[in-house]
């Protein structure tokens, strides 16, 4: 399992904020589950993925298995908001189940 931010010990955040990272050329969609173990059960994962990066990743299907293998539910997402000039961003609340 991609364990991601190693620095940080499980279930340390309430809420954990991450914007501009899940674009191209950045973090793969497993890096989701970084943020789900630092953040504790019952806590938010606040996020934004660049619309292009979601056309080009498969980032919902992951996110999707993440909620049907119980490790989240997604809250709220709000999509093609504005982001940059380059264009827009969704923008997604989950809560961490785990």
């Amino acid at each position: 399992m991609n364990r991601g931010l190693v620095e940080f010990a499980d279930d340390s955040y309430d809420v954990s904020v991450c914007c501009g990272v899940f674009t191209l050329g950045h973090v793969p969609p497993t890096g989701v589950r970084g943020l789900l173990r630092v953040t504790r059960p019952g806590g938010l994962v606040l996020l934004s993925t660049y619309s292009k990066y979601l056309a080009g990743s498969d980032f919902v299907a992951y996110v999707r298995r993440q909620a049907d293998d119980g490790a989240l539910k997604v809250v709220e997402r709000r999509r093609d908001v504005p982001y940059t000039a380059e264009g827009p961003a969704h923008y997604w609340a989950f809560e961490v189940l785990r």
